[in-house]
């Protein structure tokens, strides 16, 4: 059994005197490290041989055994959609406001004291707070409404960075194991019967940008694909105001008895401008209670969770490709052919 030193050896292939070469280990301007796998292609720059695939479909070839390290793997055209969430509002509250005691008439003169409602007051009697002597009048504060705040303000699902759902071409490079770089000047290029079926023989220019690469010739078509995206969209955030159509209107009473089982000895319609009263005598004041004459307290307006920003692709990776129809014309700049 004869042992050779490479995978695929061509046994018809002697050096210049003659002599057998079935691994090409004696050819002049042999490529470095390129083994058996070298077409014979001047290529005058710095590149990577490599088996290049690129289509619509979701899922990555495997590399073949040949070619068993994926060199690149991205795609073109970003396909990644960021969708905000719904702004929503909490339901708008009609809210009673706090019964203040003042030393002056009409509402006038230095705080005496006040009877504060405590939080989602239904407007059942509380014991209240009110002094008893020197109040020249009462201001029922305004009614108000509450609410209206944002239920909730979830964070969009992020988007997975280089996967192949995010482009609309997806692309894979396979290259040798043995890490072979094409020198400028020497012949070097995937042999086409190693090619698996949706695969094309390319170079990935080295350190190449899409606007300063050319291709070299016996490469002529030229493709660009990105390794990830810079994601810099956001949303904004979700706010919620009343939209001023609440009709809150209420009726407030001062007792004498703390348990309110008494007649009030002052009841004051009260909406969102407030009233005054004066209690014209002295007032004994134990209990505070409220309802509600009109109790709507409108909409909410929710804003906010708009897409802003932009998404970029990043690290692009210039690949010249032979011509599947044989068309081995001059070097054209990356961006004459484009697979979409």
């Amino acid at each position: 059994m004869v042992i050779y030193t490479c995978e695929n050896p061509d046994l018809d292939h002697k050096d210049k005197d003659g002599n057998p070469d079935p691994c090409h280990e004696n050819d002049e301007k042999k490529p470095m490290a390129c083994g058996a796998a070298c077409a014979d292609v001047v290529l005058g720059v710095k590149a990577v041989p490599v088996a290049l695939w690129f289509g619509k479909e979701r899922a990555l070839p495997a590399c073949p055994k040949s070619m068993p390290k994926a060199d690149f793997n991205g795609g073109a055209g970003i396909l990644a959609p960021y969708a905000c969430p719904e702004c929503r509002c909490t339901e708008p509250v009609c809210t009673f406001g706090p019964v203040v005691a003042l030393g002056g008439d009409a509402c006038t003169g230095p705080v005496l004291g006040a009877a504060d409602p405590p939080p989602a007051w239904d407007g059942a009697c509380q014991t209240s707070s009110i002094p008893i002597s020197n109040v020249g009048s009462y201001s029922f504060e305004p009614t108000g409404v509450t609410g209206c705040a944002v239920a909730e303000d979830p964070l969009p699902p992020p988007p997975h960075f280089g996967s192949s759902s995010m482009w609309e071409t997806t692309a894979r490079a396979c290259r040798h194991a043995d890490d072979a770089m094409c020198p400028p000047g020497e012949p070097c290029g995937i042999r086409e019967e190693e090619l698996p079926s949706g695969f094309r023989s390319c170079v990935r220019l080295e350190g190449a940008t899409p606007e300063g690469a050319a291709c070299p010739a016996g490469f002529p078509e030229s493709f660009v694909f990105y390794a990830d995206v810079d994601e810099g969209r956001e949303c904004t955030p979700c706010e919620c105001a009343p939209a001023g159509d609440a009709v809150c209107l209420s009726v407030v009473s001062l007792h004498e008895q703390a348990d309110c089982g008494d007649a009030p000895m002052i009841a004051a319609p009260v909406d969102e401008l407030g009233s005054c009263a004066d209690p014209g005598m002295a007032y004994n004041g134990q209990g505070v209670a409220a309802s509600w004459v009109q109790n709507e307290p409108g909409t909410c307006i929710a804003s906010g969770g708009a897409v802003t920003g932009e998404i970029k692709a990043i690290e692009p990776a210039v690949f010249c490709c032979k011509s599947v129809h044989g068309d081995e014309s001059p070097g054209r700049p990356p961006g004459d052919s484009s697979p979409f």
